[in-house]
């Protein structure tokens, strides 16, 4: 791969050696200054572009941005094995040799890198004048220049690629690159052509044999193009730029490369498959799902199942190691048409599970009888142990005022209650360490909020293995909008759903509803940001889940390969859940007696 340079930098340097006009040649536009005298100096300043070839064998493979060389010596002729050569590779200080290459200045005009440096001049041996003495070369004349390299004259040549699937594209220096090929041969009716100033636009011819790949002829060396992919008009298929990302925000059919100097093969699109038909959905990661009446999450398996970063299904495992994790769907009704992860009714049930996951895929329960245990049943067991804080008033806590009160036990779980609305972002401290255990009674509305959505933190409240953290409200628990992943329809990025990356860790138990709120609930536009939950929450009332990707626009294409709400259950939580929150239940009902020889 190259890329051309437009930095203009000097660099001095004082050789003293004497000049070797044969690696001088290999810098076009040499320009000479006086000589000071015999065996003087005289200012040389050295004029040629810069372009990167990447190699795999260098250690700083790809290439530097060309601001990093400030230092490359294009005069030092111990660098070259063959100085006369305007191809040959020449050092940078710090980077490999064969990774800048010095060629002609004058086919690109002014995007030239100077170098000016002092050199010794006219220290030739004396030469015998027939008198048994010796005679000094003349002062102030350049020393003998040899034979220069002419300017390499343009060739007509090639560039060629490849348009693949988008698994995991990205960026490799200044083209695009991913571990597996994966191309696409149904593409029709699209544009692919190289263009540059001064010359005629030259349009891709593809493979019979291979479609997904291309090759632009007539392109001349030594000139820098621009080659533009248009999937604008394109039948039968659906396809958008992925990487290179689209040219403009609202076009996501058009993207392309700069500055491609023939010849030069591996200059691949990747594309991904744009639909903005589906709709928002949800995941659970390694616990059950329980509700009364209702579980719809719809599925983008045709669209999920062709991304390797993708899980298409509602009950997923928390650890791939073990197919027994994946948890099930429960509900209260009786009617199977009340659990769907499809839109089609003849596949409401097919995407509960992956097809990897053979023990329990697409198992789930009807008539389960879900016993509330509602904020007075807890509060009862642990009230005698509870501190009062508040007298009604909106309160936002902070952790450390509990830590450092005097009632705090280090080692004992610790509860509270506060009377009044509560408000938790991530500048109050809920970050619980190993050995700490909080259960803060809400009577009232919980709500967490992200103060500041634009800095690079989204964690609001975390517990560490060993310990436990658990918020129960009286009224609702709103997740405000602010919390999460703001993702970029135009540049799609999958946050990866685990622990680390979960915005609430944490126990949530609201009397009423739990509610993840959306833009529009606060006046705002979609796509929301992506929520990722690690714990357990519950909702009594009904968990509400608002958010979506559907901005009217390009949104719904994040539906794609996302679910916008993640839930990981924490089985350490419950094995750390505090013994006075625990009661034994029984469920007691009267049977028709028999013999039992009957």
């Amino acid at each position: 791969m190259r890329l051309k340079s437009t930095i203009i930098t000097t660099v001095l340097f004082l050789i003293l050696l004497t000049t070797n006009n044969q690696a001088l040649a290999a810098c076009n536009d040499t320009v000479w200054g006086e000589c000071s005298g015999y065996c003087g100096t005289q200012t040389v300043i050295y004029s040629h572009t810069l372009n990167y070839s990447s190699d795999a064998n260098c250690p700083s493979n790809p290439p530097p941005a060309p601001a990093q060389c400030a230092t490359y010596e294009c005069f030092d002729s111990g660098a070259c094995t063959d100085p006369s050569d305007p191809n040959n590779f020449y050092p940078v200080s710090g980077v490999c040799c064969n990774e800048v290459r010095c060629s002609d200045c004058s086919e690109v005009g002014g995007n030239c890198i100077y170098e000016e440096a002092d050199v010794l001049c006219n220290c030739e041996p004396p030469q015998d004048d027939g008198s048994g003495g010796s005679t000094p070369p003349p002062t102030g004349t350049p020393p003998p220049t040899g034979t220069p390299t002419p300017t390499p004259t343009p060739t007509v040549s090639l560039i060629q690629g490849s348009i693949q699937t988008d698994l995991s594209a990205a960026l490799s220096g200044a083209y695009c690159t991913q571990a597996s090929a994966s191309p696409i041969n149904n593409l029709s009716n699209i544009t692919l052509r190289a263009s540059a100033p001064s010359q005629t636009t030259q349009d891709a011819t593809f493979s019979f044999a291979n479609p997904s790949n291309y090759s632009i002829s007539n392109v001349m060396t030594g000139t820098g193009y621009t080659v533009t992919l248009d999937l604008t008009n394109q039948v039968g298929t659906n396809y958008v730029c992925s990487c290179p990302a689209p040219i403009s925000v609202t076009d996501p059919y058009l993207c392309r490369y700069s500055g491609v100097y023939p010849p030069l093969a591996g200059v691949n699109f990747y594309l991904r498959e744009y639909s903005l038909s589906n709709t928002s959905w949800f995941q659970v990661f390694g616990g059950n799902l329980f509700a009364s009446n209702l579980v719809a999450s719809t599925i983008p398996e045709s669209f999920c199942a062709g991304d390797p970063g993708c899980q298409p299904a509602l009950n997923l495992p928390s650890n791939s190691s073990n197919p027994l994790s994946s948890g099930f769907t429960i509900i209260t009704s009786s009617d199977p048409s009340r659990v769907q992860t499809s839109n089609v009714s003849s596949a409401y049930h097919s995407y509960l599970h992956l097809t990897s996951r053979p023990e329990n895929r697409n198992a789930y329960a009807l008539r389960t009888d879900l016993a509330p245990l509602s904020y007075d049943y807890f509060y009862r067991l642990a009230e005698n142990s509870a501190i009062t804080i508040g007298n009604g008033e909106d309160l936002e806590p902070l952790l450390s005022d509990f830590t450092s009160a005097p009632w705090w036990q280090p080692d004992e779980v610790n509860y509270v209650k506060i009377n009044g609305n509560v408000s938790i972002d991530e500048s109050q401290g809920f970050f619980l360490s190993s050995g700490q255990q909080l259960v803060v009674f809400v009577d009232g509305r919980l709500t967490f909020d992200d103060s500041n959505p634009g800095d690079t933190n989204r964690k609001i409240t975390s517990v560490a293995n060993g310990g436990f953290l658990a918020f129960i409200a009286s009224g609702d628990i709103w997740i405000t909008p602010n919390i999460g992943y703001e993702l970029d329809p135009n540049t799609p990025t999958v946050p990866v759903v685990a622990i680390a990356n979960s915005n609430l860790e944490g126990v949530f138990i609201a009397n009423d509803s739990l509610i993840l709120q959306s833009k529009t609930d606060i006046g705002e536009v979609p796509p929301d940001r992506k929520f990722i939950g690690a714990g357990t929450f519950v909702g009594w009332g009904g968990v509400t889940l608002n958010r979506t990707f559907d901005d009217g626009n390009l949104g719904p294409i994040l539906n794609n390969n996302q679910a916008i709400e993640n839930f990981i259950y924490r089985s350490d939580l419950l094995f750390n859940w505090p013994v006075k929150l625990k009661a034994s239940t029984s469920n007691w009902r009267e049977i028709n007696p028999r013999l039992i020889t009957q």
